[in-house]
């Protein structure tokens, strides 16, 4: 009976941390979207027009959001290779679907702001891009082989090692700016005044919030996965 109202009380405050996190992010966004609007100047450089400049706000933070999240996605696969505990392999899992969401719109919406700035789509040679499409198609590779591969130590192992490179990759994508001629902007040239950062920043709060509930959610679903399958393999024996 105790144990029975733990867990309710367990699920109630779950619930209830998830709704704040989605209010909290949900209300960064807008208050961003007002500040990009309304707040943040337009830059004269670059040949940026209006719109494109919006998309920043959202593309730069969704990209150091996805770079950021794998950091979590190291620590749960060396947590894994160390342990063997299927919950460092929930952690991580979970860790990377907001990653692989978060990389997914970079890739959308960076050709969108590359084409009015760049009067390009996509450059092959850019280290930037290149690096970067690099980390995603590794994080979509990641997912692959968790769809199509059966449970079990092998899996997890395997999705380890691509999370490890995948983390590992990171530092690459950040110093690419500096490997050769890229359309990005070296950071330390980015002439952007103190509004942009502080809007940049607010959407970049929202991506967190997002991050953490997209995050505890996948986590916790699978961990029921990971119960689920133990139940079925017990019934089998049983049989």
């Amino acid at each position: 009976m105790t144990s029975s109202r733990q867990t309710a009380q367990t699920s109630s405050s779950g619930r209830l941390m998830d709704g704040g996190l989605g209010l909290l992010s949900g209300l960064f966004f807008a208050v961003g979207l007002y500040m990009a609007f309304y707040y943040a100047p337009l830059l004269k450089h670059n040949g940026l027009n209006w719109w494109s400049q919006k998309i920043f706000y959202l593309h730069l933070p969704a990209a150091w959001g996805s770079m950021i999240g794998l950091v979590l996605v190291l620590v749960g696969s060396v947590a894994y290779f160390v342990t063997r505990k299927e919950s460092w392999d929930s952690y991580a899992v979970a860790a990377a679907e907001p990653c692989l969401l978060f990389a997914t719109f970079v890739m959308l919406t960076g050709p969108l702001w590359g084409r009015p700035s760049w009067n390009t789509y996509w450059k092959w040679d850019d280290p930037r891009l290149m690096s970067y499409f690099a980390l995603w198609l590794l994080l979509i590779a990641y997912f692959m082989l968790r769809s199509f591969s059966e449970d079990g130590e092998l899996k997890r192992s395997t999705s380890a090692a691509l999370g490890i490179l995948g983390a590992i990759s990171v530092p690459f994508v950040y110093l690419s700016v500096r490997m050769g001629n890229t359309l990005h902007p070296r950071p330390n040239k980015m002439q952007i005044g103190g509004k942009v950062w502080i809007t940049t920043y607010v959407f970049l709060g929202a991506f967190v919030f997002l991050f953490w509930l997209i995050f505890r959610v996948r986590r916790r679903l699978e961990e029921q996965r990971n119960q689920a399958t133990r139940v079925q393999r017990l019934l089998l024996e049983m049989e």
